[in-house]
């Protein structure tokens, strides 16, 4: 195993990881806003996609 495959890949695990710096705080928060706003439509649209055989669409859709 190489020692670089235990490091997360951007996009793999969450948004989380992503790090804005900016001017002041309200455009960091208003940046923060529109990328969780874009998060939520992008799961939004996985989830109506989910297939009733899909692992996540039982997880989900209890």
């Amino acid at each position: 195993m190489m020692p670089s495959s235990a490091i997360p890949i951007y996009n793999e695990t969450n948004a989380f990881w992503e790090i804005k710096l900016d001017s002041s705080p309200e455009s960091v928060l208003e940046y923060t806003k529109i990328k969780a706003l874009e998060n939520i439509k992008c799961a939004k649209e996985k989830h109506a996609n989910l297939k009733e055989y899909d692992y996540a669409y039982k997880l989900y859709s209890i």
